[in-house]
């Protein structure tokens, strides 16, 4: 399925995060409206990675920027307008198994989904500094290579479309789903060849975000 019928957004979408969502149903059977919710989750974000070549990376924060985002429901695609900061955060404080809630859905036929990751504005004042210090980032990634540290920043702006295979048909009462985007550091950084990139170094840089383009998923979780 193509996407080029709608415009790249002006920030940058990616993004997205489910919390655990109460039984459907209310204490006297009754109908209640079915719950949809998008989430996103970095797997093993406390961790230390360590490589077949002995590289080790520990990343201690995660910034991406982020905006509109699409989602394909009935056939028909969406825009999905994000939290009015604008920008999403991962702190080596926070517990990665909770997933940081992105926006709801109703009921419908859910096939695809649409993350957009773009450089920061110059006129936000929601967007952390950081990212327009010296040029308009997109995403800022803090830690420690071979125990050293690095901030390791890029420009790229990237779409990537997630496909939820098989589709899901969320009924109009009774239901609970969550459909949570998944990505994981160790992909990032794998050079293919037993090591990691290293962050510090311009040319391992294209193939960092090389790999942070490919590395999401989408999981359907089912709580009804």
């Amino acid at each position: 399925m193509k996407f080029t019928h709608f415009s790249i957004p002006s920030f940058v979408a990616i993004l997205i995060s489910a919390v655990m969502i109460a039984g459907c149903l209310n204490n006297n059977g009754s109908k209640v409206t079915s719950s949809v919710r998008f989430g996103f989750q970095i797997n093993k974000f406390d961790s230390t990675l360590v490589a077949g070549n002995s590289d080790s990376v520990k990343i201690e924060r995660v910034r991406f920027v982020y905006g509109d985002g699409a989602v394909v429901v009935n056939g028909d695609t969406s825009h999905v307008v994000p939290s009015a900061s604008n920008w999403i955060q991962f702190s080596i404080s926070q517990n990665s198994n909770n997933p940081i809630p992105m926006f709801q859905g109703n009921a419908g036929t859910y096939s695809n989904f649409v993350l957009s990751v773009q450089q920061a504005p110059d006129n936000n004042s929601n967007i952390d500094p950081d990212f327009t210090e010296d040029t308009r980032h997109s995403i800022i990634i803090d830690g420690k290579y071979n125990g050293k540290e690095f901030s390791y920043k890029s420009d790229r702006a990237f779409k990537t479309a997630l496909e939820i295979s098989p589709s899901v048909q969320v009924p109009s009462y009774n239901a609970s789903y969550v459909f949570l985007i998944n990505t994981s550091p160790e992909l990032w950084f794998d050079n293919h060849q037993g090591g990691f990139y290293d962050p510090k170094i311009s040319d391992d840089s294209t193939g960092i975000i090389n790999n942070i383009e490919q590395s999401f998923s989408i999981e359907t979780i089912n709580n009804s």
